[in-house]
């Protein structure tokens, strides 16, 4: 759980100007923007469309139709509250919201991607790009 927090708040540190020292300790812009550009994609990718979102592809519902629905669905949801958690440490309940609905969308399309391709390259480039863009002063 921890890990989702650091990889949460490095990814939204672009709109988290004030987080609190301990997420990054003396990590200087060339180091976070590493972390929250690269590595924070690459490690949410593989947990939440790679692990998560597989595992209940093949188990989620006894109705095979639905697995792929039920799995990106869900895997889309616990992105977005992923999210939320670093994001409502200095935000408003309404910036929490718009966070949490614009993770959800951006997981849900990372999903569908990774459901048609079965692969996840296009969903780490197109979450790195995103992340960079956010990241970069």
């Amino acid at each position: 759980m921890g890990f989702i927090l650091l990889g949460s708040a490095a990814s939204n540190i672009g709109a988290l100007p004030h987080l609190p020292r301990f997420y990054f300790g003396n990590a200087t812009g060339p180091v976070i923007l590493v972390l929250g550009s690269i590595l924070v994609p690459l490690t949410e990718e593989v947990l939440f469309r790679g692990i998560i979102q597989t595992a209940l592809n093949g188990n989620a519902t006894s109705i095979p139709k639905l697995r792929p629905l039920v799995g990106t669905l869900v895997a889309a949801s616990m992105f977005a509250v992923s999210h939320a958690v670093g994001f409502a440490i200095t935000h408003n309940s309404a910036a929490v919201i718009f966070d949490i609905v614009s993770a959800f969308a951006f997981g849900l399309i990372n999903g569908i991607w990774y459901e048609r391709t079965n692969d996840l390259r296009g969903c780490v480039l197109a979450h790195v790009a995103g992340n960079f863009l956010t990241n970069v002063p």
